[in-house]
Formats: structure tokens, sequence, C-alpha cells
């Protein structure tokens, strides 16, 4: 059973640190940070960045990166981000990347029990 279950991690550590394209395996450069909706949500609520920023006790640049997708907060963070903007998290942040994907598909292929 361990051996199972080892094996079906290391499958899964796989897909996450490669990107499947037309069937190749091509080593991703590095992680990608979440795509956000922060921006649009941030303009509807009339908030500069340096509002928001301060609302949620960030500086402007730390806040900025986050934003543009350069790095990607903490849970605390993000929980922050969204309560200043009275939004749900999930409506903010989703990590859609393709490893994350792989990841998905390899857990309803391991139900299905293939």
């Amino acid at each position: 059973m361990f051996g199972i279950l080892l094996t079906s991690f290391q499958q899964i550590t796989y897909n996450v640190s490669r990107r499947h394209i037309r069937g190749r395996a091509v080593r991703e450069k590095r992680r990608q940070p979440m795509r956000t909706a922060l921006r649009r949500v941030r303009l509807q609520a009339g908030l500069t960045q340096s509002e928001l920023a301060r609302l949620v006790g960030l500086t402007r640049a730390s806040y900025t990166n986050i934003e543009k997708g350069h790095k990607n907060p903490s849970v605390g963070t993000a929980l922050r981000i969204a309560r200043a903007l009275n939004r749900p998290v999930e409506e903010l942040f989703a990590d859609e990347s393709p490893a994350v994907q792989d990841v998905k598909s390899e857990g309803r292929a391991m139900r299905k029990g293939g």
C-alpha cells in the first residue's frame, strides 16, 4: 500500500514540476504566480494601490507586486485584501496554472481507478 501511495505521490510531483505541451514534457522555468483580478476589483471600489495597501498593512510596492502577479500573497494577506475589498478571496485569487490542472486531472484519474 505504501508503495502505491509513494508512486502516486511521485507521479503528482512529476506533473507539478513539469508542463505537458503536445505530448512532450517541458520543464517550467519557474513557478507562475497566481493570476489575480485585483486591479479590476480595486478600481471598481475606487481605491488607489496606495490606499488599498495602507488598508491591509502593506507597502505600495508589495501590493503592486501582488496585483501584477509578480508575487503570491500569504494566506493572511490574501484574506486581508479580500476583506478590505468586501469580496470573497476566491474571486480575487485563482491558481489555474497548468501544474494545478495536471494535479486535478491526476486526482480524477486515481479516483476512477486509472
